[in-house]
């Protein structure tokens, strides 16, 4: 028969395996571009404010069906926002989808809380994301992770974390 301190051992064993699963995941999703079927973006600028704001994690679907989109979808795009001939991605509300004679598509986007439309307009290749969900302020905590401080902050609080347990255990 086991004992109470075995059986806690062993449920502290599968805790910790379970979370150190669970973290390995995250920080593969986020650290490496691809793995998974969504791109996430840090949001800095207040164009979709109250509802996504500076800061926040923003996750995009890249394997949305274009031929579905619909106006008031929220998309992520590349666009040359300041005519410097540098595209960077926005985020904005899907306005107007326009078609042509031989059916191309192009399509106008709005910021939030705007009455006028974006002056750009894109095609289906710029568009980069399906709005999926996001994060408040967690790009604030991912972007410090990303910094030689926070790498060097993380690095040594998970030293700590291992020697405290490895004293703890003697």
């Amino acid at each position: 028969m086991e004992t109470q301190k075995e059986t806690k051992k062993k449920k502290n064993i599968w805790v910790s395996l379970v979370s150190y699963i669970i973290l390995l995941g995250f920080l593969l999703a986020i650290f490496i571009p691809g793995l998974l079927p969504f791109k996430h973006y840090i949001i800095v600028t207040g164009s979709m404010a109250p509802n996504i704001n500076i800061g926040d994690l923003v996750i995009v679907d890249t394997t949305f069906d274009r031929d579905n989109l619909e106006v008031g979808d929220i998309i992520g795009f590349q666009v040359d926002v300041d005519n410097t001939g540098q595209k960077r991605v926005v985020l904005h509300y899907l306005s107007s989808i326009i078609e042509d004679e031989q059916g191309n598509k192009t399509y106008k986007t709005i910021a939030h809380n705007s009455q006028v439309e974006d002056n750009w307009t894109i095609s289906a290749d710029d568009i980069t994301g399906l709005y999926v969900h996001h994060f408040g302020y967690a790009g604030k905590i991912l972007l410090f992770l990303q910094s030689r401080i926070g790498l060097f902050v993380t690095g040594v609080n998970v030293v700590g974390i291992l020697l405290i347990k490895w004293v703890l255990k003697k």
